[in-house]
């Protein structure tokens, strides 16, 4: 993988965690939170269960499936323990456990562990970065980190001024950005922030209008952009806002009619999209959304079957996907569904094996494979795997740092 001083060579994916409520997994108990992670080739998933472990599959090749092998994990596999919250992002990933610790695993970079360190190099075992942290969220190159004081603060790549540092410089240890707030969305070379009193402060790339400040202007301190709001989403190159009346706002990139408000026209400023919505998920090209009735919707990009509607047309304004959903995550090219009996389904492209079955592709959401399974089942999966991979090392495609993290605390 090759880098440079001012932009990233990887194609972004976001990441958006949602909770679901109860229902069956590996041994009944159900699963909390997903997270659909990585790039077009080097994509995994992330399942939080509701006794705090954290399961993943998918692509290994800069080690963000944590599980300290490098080696591809086509069935989901167990990485840790006591975790409360879990992000994905293109070629890392972030765990926050339940003493507030924050965990992270893959791709080093321009410093998006947060670890101090940067490089051509991947960690395959997760790092404790710092304590006291209440949210996570790991974008293209970048991690932010909200405290339990409300203050916000980000590592990693800052060329378009994602950090809102009020600069462009890359941070290998995090530096804080702002305060007063609640939750935090890293996405495709800009952040979101949502304060306390329910405005939302952006900074980043605003190459098309992402940011929704009625500009293209790139932003390196955190701009006001609109208020009343109780949920964001940062995808690739456009916003999702969920405000308090249940509507729904986007701005940003829309040539494939990822903003749903039935143009293929960019957005400076929001715009409506759909009312009754209870969730919000912005990908790499196309949104979904969860209504207060718990049925799903989509919208924008369609080519790998990632919408889950059994076709590969590209709507530009939301349609519905499926019933009994609870919440919903927008990769780069698939998408994943909690149910709310505790089920986690997947949809689009899978070849990574980030949906946890096999098979290349789907075009219509699939259970994935370690629901309902035993534990000594997928634990037999995973050995048989490895044993075939045991001299092969070709997936794991950079230099393994194994230097301790240093830390800012």
């Amino acid at each position: 993988m090759k880098t440079t001083s001012n932009k990233l060579s990887f194609v972004f994916l976001l990441s958006f965690v949602i909770a679901s409520s109860y229902g069956h997994g590996a041994d009944g108990l159900g699963f909390k939170a997903v997270s659909a992670g990585g790039s077009f080739s080097a994509s995994h998933s992330l399942f939080l269960r509701h006794d705090g472990e954290v399961w993943a599959a998918g692509s290994n090749l800069t080690g963000a499936v944590g599980d300290g092998t490098g080696y591809a994990r086509p069935a989901p596999t167990l990485i840790m323990t006591d975790v409360a919250s879990i992000s994905a992002g293109p070629l890392h990933s972030l765990f926050l456990k339940k003493d507030s610790s924050v965990w992270a695993v893959g791709w080093v970079g321009f410093g998006a562990l947060g670890d101090g360190h940067t490089g051509e190099c991947a960690r395959i075992t997760p790092v404790r970065i710092m304590t006291g942290t209440m949210a996570v969220s790991a974008g293209s190159g970048h991690s932010l980190f909200l405290k339990k004081d409300g203050t916000v603060w980000g590592s990693g790549y800052n060329g378009h001024g994602e950090l809102g540092d009020g600069s462009k410089t890359d941070r290998s240890l995090p530096v804080q950005i702002m305060a007063d707030v609640v939750a935090i969305s890293a996405g495709g070379g800009f952040s979101l922030f949502l304060k306390k009193d329910g405005s939302v402060w952006a900074s980043g790339n605003n190459k098309y209008g992402q940011l929704g400040d009625g500009s293209k202007t790139e932003r390196t301190l955190p701009v006001r952009v609109m208020t009343d709001v109780v949920a964001i989403s940062a995808g690739g190159n456009h916003s999702l806002f969920l405000k308090s009346d249940g509507t729904v706002w986007a701005s940003g990139r829309n040539i494939y009619g990822a903003l749903g408000n039935g143009t293929t026209a960019d957005r400076v400023l929001p715009a409506l999209i759909m009312t009754d919505v209870a969730a919000i998920s912005a990908g790499v090209e196309f949104s979904l959304f969860v209504k207060t009735d718990e049925t799903a919707w989509g919208t924008g990009m369609n080519r790998f079957g990632q919408l889950g509607t059994g076709t590969k047309l590209e709507p530009t304004t939301p349609v519905q996907i499926m019933e009994n959903v609870k919440g919903v995550s927008a990769g780069e090219n698939f998408s994943l569904f909690l149910t709310n009996d505790g089920a986690v389904f997947g949809v689009g492209q899978n070849r990574s094996g980030q949906l946890g079955v096999e098979g290349q592709k789907f075009f219509t959401p699939v259970e994935m494979s370690f629901c309902g399974r035993t534990r000594s089942e997928v634990e037999a999966e995973k050995q048989a795997w490895d044993e075939t991979m045991r001299n092969d090392r070709s997936s794991l495609i950079v230099q393994i740092l194994t230097d301790p993290p240093r830390t800012h605390e």
